[in-house]
């Protein structure tokens, strides 16, 4: 009924309903500014053990004692903020979980939503603030060392694909330590975790551990939902989220030392296209001005977190994962489906008026054009440097801002499948083949955009070659595999060799030195 009035309405009808519903909050002191909120507390750091005690006899991994204790202190108070309303509840649960996988329910849309909804929503919104507020700090220390580090996850299949991004990761020179949260235990690859990751400063880490061995088979919390909570629970203080699949072409740390990460403690990037935040979220969150960062999609294969200035954030977006499926993502994204992440980080820090920045330089699709058009068949976006965005946009209009990420779909390059022919749908198609057949780089359109990268999709196979042949007989997945470092060799070969004697660059450019760099072609 809401939403659906403001649908009818417009932008300036749903600014006008904002209006009179911060009003009819304010007579009913229902909104945050009658609460002061605390300053933002940085979650415990868990007491890790040596990797090579962690591992049980019956194959499981030693709990981590702090960030169980903290996930024993917000679960509770999740769960007794439910959002209780005939919206939440039109979901049914069967032996735990959603109802057909939260299938939608076309007779519960949005609309159904009432006044009285919403004055109840808003309430327990702003009570599981509070209850944070008073009563998780209280449970967990400041860290006295405060740490830097990387954190993505990985499981199973992924698994390939999570090497060759660490591989480029660590290619820039980084020595960031790196924690992988892994599902749950039946999900990693042992040769990988106890034996590779260390060496590399990187560690393994059971998400199921933390949270019960039941709990990720359970309604509250599915596999978009995973990224919060290994922010929440890793080491680190200042964190820097990177995806499986998103690939560093610099060195990052210095991103987590300069603005606008040190001033405003989080930075997330532009993905494409528009968000489309119903208006009711915003009476719910009681926001009477809604930022204009709030209107940009998100690209979440990367983040910048510092758990010092934003861990009630973290919990706010937490609050809106757990309850996301069967309430909170559909307000978050009108066009939310289950394979869909949503960014809750930005609606969360908007809502407790916490700082946070958005890369203002836009995300660039890259890929092939389609066949007789300019359209492109985008296979990742290409994303830019934080430090030098902020600083042309806030001190000198002129600065050059260069390209720092490629963010993939992670399973396009696993080296198993990147030369397999492929199906999305009705369109048939070869990342490493044009239209016609003729065998072209992934990263091929548009021209204007490449050309800022020319050695980049060089350094990601040559990650992929070595994961190929390094990794063939060591991975669980790959079992019985006999060809796949041959494929791979057989197509670095054709494709660069015959390259670079084009060129004749010989073996200049075969093996690029620390830190990414290439020699001249380099430009990013």
């Amino acid at each position: 009924m809401l939403l659906a009035a403001c649908s009818k309405r417009g932008v300036q009808a749903c600014s006008l309903l904002l209006a009179a519903f911060s009003l009819f909050f304010l007579l009913r002191s229902s909104h945050y500014g009658s609460v002061p909120l605390p300053t933002s507390r940085w979650i415990d750091k868990p007491s890790y053990v040596p990797l090579a005690d962690t591992h049980k006899a019956n194959g499981q991994w030693q709990h981590l004692e702090s960030a169980q204790q903290l996930w024993k202190a917000m679960k509770p108070i999740l769960e007794k903020h439910t959002p209780s309303t005939r919206r939440s509840t039109a979901f049914t649960r069967s032996s735990g979980r959603i109802d057909g996988l939260l299938k939608r329910d076309a007779s519960n849309s949005d609309s159904d939503l009432t006044l009285q909804d919403v004055v109840e929503v808003g309430n327990i919104h702003r009570d599981y603030v509070q209850a944070c507020s008073n009563k998780i700090p209280s449970l967990v220390e400041r860290s006295k060392n405060p740490t830097q580090g990387v954190v993505t996850i990985a499981g199973g299949s992924s698994f390939p694909a999570l090497l060759v991004t660490l591989k480029m990761l660590r290619r820039t020179g980084s020595k960031l330590p790196l924690e992988v949260f892994v599902p749950k235990q039946d999900e990693i690859e042992p040769k990988v975790c106890e034996d590779v990751l260390p060496k590399m400063s990187a560690r393994c880490i059971i998400l199921a551990d933390i949270l019960g061995a039941t709990q990720l088979y359970e309604y509250s919390v599915a596999k978009t939902q995973y990224k919060i909570y290994s922010i929440l629970f890793s080491s680190f203080e200042d964190v820097f989220f990177l995806d499986v699949g998103s690939f560093a072409l610099g060195e990052p740390t210095s991103f987590l030392n300069y603005s606008p990460f040190a001033s405003q403690g989080l930075v997330t990037w532009p993905g494409e296209g528009h968000r489309t935040i119903s208006p009711v979220y915003h009476l719910i969150a009681n926001q009477t001005a809604v930022p204009p960062d709030l209107s940009q999609q998100t690209d979440l294969g990367q983040l910048l977190v510092s758990k010092s200035k934003h861990s009630l954030t973290l919990l706010l977006a937490a609050y809106y994962n757990y309850h996301g499926p069967t309430f909170f993502y559909r307000l978050l994204s009108q066009n939310w489906s289950l394979d869909k992440e949503i960014d809750t980080l930005t609606p969360a820090a908007a809502t407790l008026g916490f700082p946070y920045y958005q890369v203002k330089e836009a995300a660039l699709p890259i890929g092939h054009n389609k066949k007789y058009s300019l359209d492109l068949y985008t296979y990742a976006l290409l994303q830019h440097n934080p430090v030098l965005d902020y600083e042309k946009h806030t001190i000198d209009q002129n600065k050059q801002v260069l390209r720092s990420f490629i963010h993939a779909n992670a399973s396009l390059f696993d080296p198993k499948t990147i030369l397999d022919h492929r199906a999305d749908g009705d369109i048939e198609f070869d990342v490493t083949k044009n239209w016609d057949g003729k065998e072209v780089p992934i990263f091929k359109d548009p021209a204007e955009t490449v050309v800022w990268i020319p050695d980049a999709e060089r350094w990601i196979w040559e990650a992929v070659k070595a994961v190929a042949c390094d990794f063939e007989h060591n991975l669980e997945q790959w079992k019985g595999e006999k060809m796949i470092c041959v494929r791979i060799r057989n197509y670095w070969t054709m494709r660069f060799q015959a390259e670079d004697r084009k060129m004749g660059v010989g073996k200049v450019n075969v093996k690029a030195g620390k830190g990414g760099k290439s020699g001249k072609r380099r430009r990013a």
